[in-house]
């Protein structure tokens, strides 16, 4: 006969893991312990992963990915992060014999993200994997020890845990401290353009020294930024980064060329990089330039990943029973 807590204890779970853009993001200074003190805003978008948890009698994390950028260069083992949140609250159910018997858990994970795109797609799936096995498994957990657990893990993680009831927060410290921000309307739209490069992030980081010296201010926080015209969102939107990522990869200066001289100046790379996104109050506009510019960068003969239109979230990642 099953326990109480066995029939409690789901035995498969579905959760979301969304990607966001940066609309604001300024590095303050690099901090004694090696890591930079960031100030950012974050937007958690409905192009997302899908992860799907089940418990195992298989020891430890299974990972297997899927979907259309499910790239060679994304870890299957405890080198990914959603494997890592997974084995840390797997772990701590044995320890607190929580696990109803069950010593492993398999992760199918649709990749919908490109990886090192600056969209968060490995951060939000290490959310998503905790807040999974949490459920999957029973464990109690209060948010502060969810909190630690995704802050040891990256720098990104807590936004997507904290970004729950309203998909938009300002991050300060590494990114881990999380301030949520008011519900963005849902009339804008974020038209996403991944060029085929990978940036890598510790690269962009050695290469900020250079950047900063060029001492260029940015605007000020813009936290009401989606209250105001587009126009003025646009003239609001700073990225750090962009320089720096440029240096680390020279090659996405060609297309910080190409977006200024096809009328997408307002495009501004996301995080690290290498994804550009443009804001649009309406999803049609969006798509009207998003295709534009596809055509012309074909006939530039310059590569994409992908393309999106995406819209505000309103959360962070989260539990999906429809999946």
């Amino acid at each position: 006969m099953a326990t109480e807590r066995e029939q409690k204890n789901p035995a498969v779970v579905h959760v979301l893991a969304p990607a966001k853009v940066n609309p604001w993001l300024e590095v303050l200074h690099r901090r004694p312990d090696g890591f930079h003190e960031l100030d950012t805003t974050m937007v958690a978008l409905d192009l997302a992963d899908e992860l799907r948890l089940e418990r195992s009698e298989e020891p430890g994390v299974q990972l297997s990915l899927s979907g259309p950028m499910a790239s060679p260069d994304i870890p299957r083992d405890s080198s990914n992060l959603a494997v890592r949140a997974a084995e840390m609250v797997l772990d701590e159910a044995i320890r607190s014999r929580q696990s109803d018997g069950a010593r492993g858990i398999r992760i199918e994970l649709e990749k919908k993200i490109p990886s090192q795109a600056g969209l968060g797609g490995g951060s939000s799936d290490a959310a998503a994997a905790c807040l999974g096995a949490l459920q999957l498994l029973g464990e109690p957990w209060q948010a502060q020890q969810v909190r630690e657990l995704l802050a040891g893990l990256g720098s990104d993680c807590v936004f997507f845990h904290d970004a729950a009831t309203t998909g938009f927060a300002r991050c300060k410290g590494r990114g881990e401290l999380v301030e949520t921000l008011d519900p963005i309307e849902a009339s804008w739209s974020f038209a996403l353009l991944a060029p085929a490069l990978a940036v890598p992030t510790g690269e962009v980081f050695r290469a900020l020294a250079r950047a900063l010296s060029a001492g260029v201010d940015g605007p000020s926080v813009p936290e009401r930024l989606f209250s105001c015209t587009e126009a003025e969102a646009r003239l609001g939107l700073f990225n750090r980064l962009e320089a720096a990522a440029q240096i680390a990869v020279p090659a996405l200066s060609a297309w910080r060329d190409f977006l200024d001289q096809n009328d997408a100046q307002h495009f501004q790379l996301s995080g690290s990089g290498s994804t550009y996104f443009g804001m649009y109050r309406n999803q049609e506009d969006a798509r009207a330039s998003l295709d534009g510019l596809v055509h012309a960068a074909a006939e530039s003969k310059l590569a994409l990943r992908g393309t999106w239109v995406a819209r505000p979230l309103g959360t962070g990642a989260c539990l999906r029973a429809d999946l």
